[in-house]
Order: structure tokens, then sequence, then C-alpha cells
């Protein structure tokens, strides 16, 4: 992050180092992504890779600070949300749409979902469902490949 902390985060823990703080990734672009913590900033980029190249993210790594992340969005031409369908979530994505900053709230993307991860997970899950398993598939005239 910004002040020198990390997020920490595996399949087993989830956590960070002192200090917290937000994570500014700066494309140098008048749009920015806000998202709430690290993984949906991943996933965002693996979702929408274009955004990538056209956007700068700011990750809260909290949504408590929010506050600290206002002078920053203040400073793009248009905000997109990111932020989690919980009731925390949902209340800061309104009260930032009634702000004097030009956001954009594009939850529905994850409808459905609790946040960009959650999806992402959900559709690799039903990716591999869907995925026929090798030696199994029938080539044009019903032989196996």
């Amino acid at each position: 992050n910004r002040s020198g902390g990390y997020e920490l985060r595996n399949n087993w823990f989830k956590g960070s180092s002192s200090p917290k703080d937000i994570t500014f990734v700066n494309k140098g672009a008048g749009t920015v992504c806000l998202v709430e913590g690290f993984m949906d900033f991943l996933s965002l980029l693996e979702l929408r890779p274009r955004l990538g190249t056209s956007s700068s993210f700011l990750v809260l790594n909290s949504l408590a600070l929010v506050g600290k992340s206002l002078d920053m969005l203040g400073r793009h031409r248009r905000v997109l949300l990111f932020l989690d369908h919980d009731q925390a979530g949902r209340m800061e994505s309104e009260r930032l749409l009634r702000s004097e900053l030009n956001c954009r709230d594009l939850s529905s993307l994850y409808q459905g979902h609790k946040d960009v991860n959650e999806l992402l997970v959900a559709r690799r899950g039903q990716a591999k469902r869907l995925r026929p398993r090798f030696g199994h598939r029938k080539g044009a005239r019903g032989r196996s490949l």
C-alpha cells in the first residue's frame, strides 16, 4: 500500500501488515476503478483486461479507509465503483453516488455474487465442470481424439 504495508492472502489466511492504508495503481488515466480488496482488483483485471490499460485503480484494503481515498478519487474525471454486495458496500456506494464525485456503480457486473472475486471463482469452477476430460472427446467422425 502507499504507506509500505502489505495485504497477505492465501487459501487459509487473510490478513495485513502494518500500516494499513489504501493502494493506488496510477495509470495516469482520467478514470479510476474503486475496489474494496486486492483480490477484487486482480479479479477485475482478469475479467476486464481492457480496464488495466485505460484506468487507474484504488484499492481500499478496508471499507473503513474510504475517507482516505476521497482526495485521490476527486483527482479523476470518473470513478467506477466495484464495491461489495453487502450492506456496508451498498451503503458506501450510495454515499459516493450522492457525492460531488462523478461516480458510476458497476457492481451489476457481478450480480448474484458478493464481489468481483467471487464471480471469477464461480466462473472458473463452472469452466472446469464444463471442460471435457482428456481422452474422452470425440473427433468429427466419432473417434476418440
